[in-house]
């Protein structure tokens, strides 16, 4: 603003100008000069601006939480066991000046992502995790220690002033306490200030970032698996949950939660675990977050009932703080202020330790010190040692990821060979960790999504708890399923000889006659079986397969085929043999064929609804079924979306993904009677030509891959977790039904007027999908459990109940006599729906149970199916003695016996956090939603909204420049547009920027 003695020369020059006529020429002479200079001015301002709003709406650019402290972080480097350790001096004084400058030197971007230093000292490793200090006299808070003032005058309030350091964990250190140091009791409490790193790219799974731990991973039952653990993330996930896990002579992995993103990464946390003798409890900030007696959070425990919590004591385990004991697992953040106390703390002695110091003497506490002697080496004291915590590792080398500055490394495990068969009585997993047992879900189910509105219609099926399996009888289960295992290998390897013996490159083997027989014509039943290579350690066999794939595979012939087998089949055996061994011919042929089926999603432009017959000719055949009259079927639309969205994020290609998805947004928007959906549908109009529902066939795998969509995608797309919710509220209000005399539960067909008391084995997958849908703490989740144990019990039943063992193509239910075979489903063809249902729900409780029926299922199909090459079809289950058929379908081998061979692997080597099976049980790994990923249009309409407002900006200057044609209009403009945006985003850069390195030493003080 011009000062009153200048605005006031301004005003008395200004008469004469305009008097002056030569003045006014000039100035006309000189206004096209002056506005080609505002434009350019201009332009330069814009394209920064676009730049930095651009930058602003991406996910690491998101804007501080308000508490969090404006403190600034460097980078240290740990890279290798021989290499020295760098650390960054730092001698930031004063004054934003000196922040300004060392944010410049160290070049630490936004987000709380570290990178390289731009100045190193000589280090060794016999340092701990790197010390990172907050630089106070430059005005940085440090993140502990609240202001001292608001605390009572017996508590010990927080430091006041200087420096505060925290140690700075890469993912490939930790510290160690002396075994010597008993540091666990039966009542104590946990807490630290933590800063989890962001992941460093948007497809990054950080999974379990450990705090502190005195029990080894996973769940184990054995003397390592006693103690507890403290850790934010689920295995294999970004859920942000703050856990506390414990073990016993039952389980070794009990664990209490916090809600989902309760403890979300790139921010300061004050966290908070607390024993006591009977409950556990969890604090974030010093607020209750969960609690294992007043049934908040969510408790998983074996014990019936839960409560009391049972924790043992680890005797002489060492404690080690940012990985577990067994070197797994390992924090990438910081930590700060670790301290465990000998007693509980109450809700109120929690809060004043958030916000005022310590109520009592710790037994353990760490501090970060700029500079300073070495402690000695004390059992009292525990020495902290800086320890590679993966070179020490019995799991396969780790892999560096490429993160800022290339200094993380983390163990990631390849698959680049098959996972061999381990003796879980006698080796530890290999591959992958077991995942955390899930057998007792307590939640307090506040602040998650919305349930669906209508409520749970089953009150007469009654909530089952799991079984209280002992460890004895698990132990037990695993070896005999060790011997199982092996049984369903051989008999697969008989089933495959015989395919490479009469039927190389042909889609199926008959397996009586030992003759070939084609009906896609691109080799179904090896492509179908490649990832059963892989799993099944069968390498040499694999790589004749691929080599097959890459030479061999033709499209030419396949006319007449349908699209839905082809997709489940073909594509989806190629995607997953690329998920599980990288080679690349299996996505570039998976491409292949995706691009000669696209002219299918074509034929209806108004709703895109693809064809059920297709050919790969150039005659491009698109024809839908006439005994359907022609109409497009639920199960078929309905089942592409996991493998083309799959190729489409692995290709970068949207448009897979887009034919994928416009299917699934035309049936969210259309009215669902009972919440359902119809099997058949107009594809020209995109309107329900009938009023069946059904589970089983033509609309079974359609509610598959609702579930499915929204895990494979991350969880992200929570429209298709809504359609799900809502699809099982109406099946369960409208088709599940209950038999007499047994109350068999089952799900019934609806003829569009009537119940039709019939289940299709088919439907079978029913309880695997609800099982899989009951993981993620939303509302109804121990509803959809116990009604999968029940389709569980009645899909055995299907078996059980028949001569041969084996279950026919459906069942009726006639009341009094519960499940009958009628003469038209009497023939058994091999299907995997109830072993997929086996399996899944032996994943998620290790009841051994599921495994007893299992094996009971492979007994009757390898005692009245097998032959020397493979299972025959049964033409009657009621009677052994009737002819078989000579045909076996692929997917006997690709599902049906890769399921049963889960079923019995103790190594879990398709961990189900980790994969999601496509209907034809090939897995599929996770992404991040191609919309999140690629679409840049709220990039663009951002960009173009600030455009509109710049342009209207320079035009209402340029009619203030005509109307008043002097200079100090002008000058205020263009010094307001570029250089007013610019200082003041920078100035608010630097106050975002989360530590300042200092030279370290770690003083453990008990």
């Amino acid at each position: 603003m011009e000062e009153p003695s200048a605005r006031a020369a301004a005003l008395h020059t200004l008469p004469r100008r305009r008097k002056n006529g030569a003045s006014r020429a000039h100035v006309r002479r000189m206004l096209p000069v002056l506005l080609v200079g505002v434009f350019c001015l201009y332009g330069v301002w814009f394209t920064n601006a676009a730049a930095q709003h651009s930058a602003d709406l991406s996910p690491a650019a998101s804007p501080p939480d308000a508490r969090e402290p404006p403190v600034l972080t460097a980078n240290l480097e740990a890279q290798s066991t021989t290499s020295a350790v760098g650390v960054v001096r730092s001698e930031a004084t004063g004054g934003a000046a000196a922040v300004n400058a060392a944010a410049s030197a160290l070049s630490i971007p936004e987000g709380g992502q570290r990178t390289t230093a731009a100045t190193r000292i000589g280090g060794t490793l016999e340092e701990p995790p790197a010390a990172v200090g907050t630089a106070a006299s430059a005005g940085v808070a440090a993140p502990m220690g609240a202001a001292a003032s608001s605390c009572d005058t017996g508590m010990a309030p927080a430091p006041a002033g200087g420096a505060a350091y925290v140690g700075d964990f890469s993912g490939a250190s930790h510290l160690s306490v002396n075994p010597l140091a008993d540091i666990e009791r039966e009542s104590m409490s946990v807490s630290a200030w933590v800063h989890l790193d962001k992941p460093s790219s948007s497809g990054e799974i950080m999974s379990i970032q450990t705090i502190v731990a005195n029990k080894h991973s996973g769940c184990g039952v054995d003397a390592d698996h006693h103690g507890f653990s403290v850790f934010i993330n689920e295995w294999n996930t970004n859920a942000e949950q703050l856990y506390v896990s414990w073990g016993n002579d039952e389980s070794g992995c009990e664990e209490l939660a916090t809600d989902r993103g309760s403890a979300p990464a790139g921010k300061w946390l004050f966290v908070t675990a607390v024993f006591d003798k009977s409950d556990a409890a969890l604090y974030i900030d010093g607020k209750l977050h969960a609690h294992s007696g007043r049934g908040i959070g969510r408790l998983r425990t074996v014990r019936q009932p839960p409560t009391p919590i049972e924790r043992q004591r680890r005797a002489g385990g060492a404690l080690r703080i940012g990985v577990h004991p067994d070197l797994k697992h390992a924090l990438r953040g910081f930590l700060g202020e670790l301290a465990i106390f000998p007693a509980a703390l109450t809700d109120e002695q929690v809060l004043r330790l958030y916000s005022c110091g310590s109520p009592m003497p710790p037994l353990l506490k760490l501090e970060w010190r700029e500079s300073g002697p070495a402690l000695s080496d004390s059992a009292e004291r525990g020495v902290a040692q800086l320890v590679d915590a993966l070179s020490k590792s019995s799991t396969p080398a780790p892999v560096a990821t490429a993160s800022a500055g290339g200094r993380h490394t983390r163990p990631t495990y390849s698959m680049q060979d098959p996972l061999s068969l381990v003796d879980s009585t006698s080796a530890s997993h290999t591959a992958f960790e077991a995942p955390h047992t899930r057998l007792r879900r307590q939640e307090d189910t506040s602040g998650r999504s919305s349930p669906p509105s209508q409520g749970w219609p089953l009150p007469w099926l009654a909530n089952r708890a799991p079984a209280n399996i002992s460890a004895e009888a698990r132990a037990a289960s695993d070896k005999e399923a060790a011997m199982r295992v092996e049984h369903v290998r051989n008999a697969f390897k008989r089933a495959w000889s015989a395919y490479r013996q009469y039927a190389w490159g042909a889609d199926e083997v008959k397996p009586i006659s030992n003759r070939s027989h084609n009906w896609l014509h691109m080799g179904a039943t090896m492509i179908d079986a490649l990832d059963n290579l892989w799993i099944f350690g069968m390498k040499d066999e694999f790589v004749e397969a691929q080599e097959w794939v890459a030479t061999q595979l033709s499209l030419k012939r396949a006319v007449g085929i349908s699209m839905f087998e082809t997709v489940i089949r073909i594509l989806g055996g190629l995607l997953s043999a690329f998920e599980l061994s990288r080679e690349p011919v299996f996505l570039s042929k998976a491409q292949e064929v995706a691009d000669h089926m696209m002219y299918a999603f074509d034929a209806n432009p108004k709703t895109g609804l693809p064809c059920t017959t297709i050919s790969f000719a150039n005659q491009r055949q698109c024809q839908y079924p006439s005994w359907a009259g022609h109409a497009a079927i639920l199960a078929e639309y309905g089942t592409i979306q996991l493998e083309f969205k799959y190729l489409a994020h692995h290709t970068k290609q949207k448009k897979y993904w887009d034919v994928a998805e416009r299917p699934m947004r035309l049936l969210q928007g259309l009215e669902k009677p009972h919440g359902l959906y119809p099997t058949f549908i107009n594809p020209q109009t995109g309107r329900w030509s009938s009023q069946k529902f059904t589970f089983g066939a033509l609309a079974d795998s359609f509610y598959e891959y609702l579930i499915k969509q929204w895990l494979i995608t991350n969880k992200k797309e929570e429209y298709l977790r809504k359609m799900f919710d809502d699809a099982m509220i109406g099946m369960a209000k409208l088709l599940v039904q209950k038999s007499s005399p047994s109350g068999l539960v089952y799900i019934a067909d609806w003829t569009g007027s009537s119940i039709q008391h019939k289940m299709d084995h088919l439907a079978c997958f029913a309880g695997a999908m609800l099982a899989i849908g009951a993981q993620d703490g939303y509302a109804y989740d121990k509803e959809y459990m116990s009604l999968a144990y029940a389709l569980g019990d009645t899909c055995y039943e299907m078996y059980a109940r028949t001569q041969t063992g084996l279950s026919p193509e459906f069942v009726q239910f006639v009341s009094g006599r519960d499940m009958q075979t009628p003469r038209t489903a009497c023939f058994n063809i091999g299907r995997p729906e109830a072993v997929e249902t086996f399996f899944v729900l032996w994943y998620y409780t290790r009841d051994p149970k599921w495994r007893d029926i299992g094996w009971e299922v492979f007994k009757a199909f390898e005692q009245h199916a097998a032959t020397g090459s493979g299972w025959a079809a049964l033409s009657d289950v009621e009677n052994p003695k009737k002819k078989r058929d000579d045909k076996m379908e692929s997917f006997v081998l690709a599902e049906t016996m890769k399921y049963l061979f889960l079923l019995f692997s103790n190594d879990d080597p398709i961990p189900l956090e980790k994969y999601v099976m496509n209907t034809e049980a090939h897995p599929l790994g996770r992404f991040e939603p191609m919309a999140t990923n690629n679409d840049t249009s709220a990039t663009r309409r951002s960009r173009l909204h600030l455009g509109l407002q710049a342009f209207a900006g320079a035009a209402r200057a340029v009619r203030a420049l005509f109307q008043e044609c002097t200079f100090e209009k002008l000058s205020p403009r263009l010094s307001q547009r570029t250089a007013s945006a610019p200082l003041s985003t920078t100035a608010e850069g630097v106050a975002e920027r989360p530590i300042v390195r200092r030279v370290h030493t770690v003083a453990i003080v008990g």
